[in-house]
């Protein structure tokens, strides 16, 4: 029920907002199943207006539905910014830590530097490792 809710919704936003529509995903939880997954591929298929972003614990060494975002999110690129959260040896990652030689950078809203996530983008853009105080 609510996956048919969810893609109805989305349905929804992506016609009444032909400019764009940006998803946050997960503020709470994670993806829970390759099925899952495989609904946000089929959306942004259908809707070259949709993008998502979000942060995942699933390891796409060791699980496949870790292994189905990391799949999704290569085809899709930064329409499927889905970071790998504290794993900086993935080359998109959400960490507590600075990368080593200082290649992360940190946060800009939770440094006060901009209002809000909307107003900054750099989560759901190509920069590799993001380093949060707060994740």
């Amino acid at each position: 029920e609510l996956e048919a809710r969810l893609v109805g919704e989305v349905f929804e936003l992506c016609y009444r907002y032909p400019q764009g529509v940006m998803v946050r995903l997960h503020v709470l939880g994670d993806f829970y199943s390759e099925s899952y997954v495989h609904i946000w591929e089929m959306l942004l298929d259908r809707f070259p207006n949709l993008a998502v972003w979000g942060y995942t614990h699933r390891d796409p060494n060791t699980d496949p539905i870790g292994a189905a975002i990391l799949e999704t999110r290569e085809r899709h690129g930064t329409r499927f910014a889905i970071r790998q959260s504290d794993n900086p040896f993935c080359h998109f990652s959400a960490d507590h830590e600075s990368i080593a030689g200082g290649a992360s950078i940190t946060c800009p809203e939770q440094l006060g530097k901009t209002d809000n996530c909307g107003t900054c983008a750099l989560c759901w853009s190509d920069v590799p490792h993001i380093r949060f105080l707060h994740h």
